[in-house]
């Protein structure tokens, strides 16, 4: 009786069933390595598509700046400068402590800016036959005048030593008009001046 575990046909057989076993688990293998290879990269797509969201959302969402109006100094000294209907919490015009009484505390605390300080206190600072453009955030320079009593851009010119000699507080500064000069615009002029202001 032929002995057919050491048959050629046997052997085929038990190959072929090996073959199959490894061709299982491999494919079983690949399927479970594509899941944890997959895993990373679907949690990443996720992860980009959420910075991408975020990031329009942020891009619509950002401040927007108006720089055009520019202030220009045409005299031989360095200025200081104060726009009217620039929002900032210090009295930086006389109708400030009707309007704020938030602003009432720094009524009588004496002043001294460095001249290198941008915009401290709502006060500029620029030399002379220099200019400077001035921004806002989030708002135009035409809301800002529409929203002043008297619709226009108010402007106060000053000596530097006003804010820089330690002498004045804002009381002084109002009370006393110590301002150089005071002008006046409207949104009409504004636009026909190329929203340029020249002192």
């Amino acid at each position: 009786m032929p002995n057919i575990y050491k048959s050629n046909s046997f052997q085929k057989l038990v190959d072929v069933k090996k073959i199959s076993q490894k061709e299982r688990f491999s494919e079983t293998k690949l399927k479970s390595m594509g899941k944890i290879l997959l895993y990373p990269y679907w949690k990443s797509l996720f992860f980009i598509s959420l910075l991408i969201i975020i990031s329009t959302i942020s891009f619509y969402s950002c401040d927007f700046i108006d720089n055009k109006l520019t202030v220009v100094n045409s005299s031989k000294d360095s200025i200081a400068f104060i726009i009217e209907n620039e929002t900032n919490y210090f009295p930086t015009y006389s109708t400030d402590t009707l309007r704020n009484t938030e602003k009432l505390k720094y009524q009588d605390k004496v002043i001294q800016l460095n001249v290198n300080q941008e915009a401290k206190m709502g006060v500029y600072f620029i030399a002379h036959d220099e200019h400077k453009k001035i921004r806002t955030f989030n708002v135009t320079w035409e809301s800002l005048i529409k929203h002043h009593p008297r619709k226009k851009l108010v402007v106060y010119f000053f000596s530097v030593k006003v804010f820089t000699s330690g002498k004045y507080n804002w009381k002084d500064i109002w009370s006393n008009s110590v301002y150089l000069k005071r002008l006046e615009y409207t949104i009409d002029q504004l636009e026909e001046n190329n929203w340029t202001v020249g002192y």
